[in-house]
């Protein structure tokens, strides 16, 4: 009886090579997925953390309007338009006040510390509020009539929306109001900084 024997081949291991290569992809694969993932998650945290700091800005803005309305001609019975003594006719840096729009220093990399700032204290989320009123007129220390300043309109139709400047005003100061530029700084967890202006009349 003959029995036909067919020779033996043997294997050269290579799918076992792809199946490794393979391996190797997946693993890298999933090794970055996850750090995208942990990425995207401090990056949502970090936006949370951003919004945080902007909305404290709202309380910067609401403290500084109380501290001008503390200051205006009802509360002190002095004309800001003919008295040189009124307290927004000149700069007042302990109360983060000053009479014209050219401050010496950026506001940006100003020291934000107690003598040229106002600390408006530190909303529910920790954030630390600090402001700076700016009144928009091109001279300093000076009466409204002669400082060159922005004006409310006059009119009252339009809600206020056009501003006018001193000499278009004509010093006049029938239903005008000095427009003042209120900037805050919000710093919070994490580092977080963030800078809002208000304009307000």
């Amino acid at each position: 009886m003959n029995i036909l024997l067919k020779p033996i081949h043997h294997q050269s291991g290579i799918s076992m090579f792809f199946a490794l290569i393979i391996l190797v992809i997946i693993s890298i694969s999933m090794v970055a997925l996850v750090r995208m993932t942990d990425i995207n998650a401090i990056i949502a945290g970090n936006l949370a953390f951003r919004e945080s700091a902007t909305s404290g800005g709202d309380r910067g803005i609401e403290v500084a309007i109380r501290w001008l309305r503390a200051s205006d001609n009802g509360a002190t019975g002095l004309d800001p338009w003919q008295s040189t003594a009124h307290p927004l006719n000149t700069d007042r840096a302990a109360n983060g006040y000053y009479s014209s729009m050219d401050l010496q220093k950026n506001l940006t990399s100003m020291s934000w510390d107690n003598t040229n700032s106002v600390d408006a204290g530190k909303d529910a989320a920790a954030n630390q509020i600090r402001y700076v009123i700016q009144r928009m007129c091109r001279s300093p220390n000076q009466v409204l009539s002669d400082s060159n300043c922005l004006f409310s309109d006059s009119a009252e139709d339009n809600d206020g929306h056009n501003v006018i400047n001193a000499t278009q005003a004509g010093a006049v100061k029938n239903g005008k109001s000095p427009v003042y530029r209120i900037t805050v700084k919000v710093s919070g967890p994490r580092n977080t900084i963030s800078y809002v202006q208000g304009f307000i009349y």
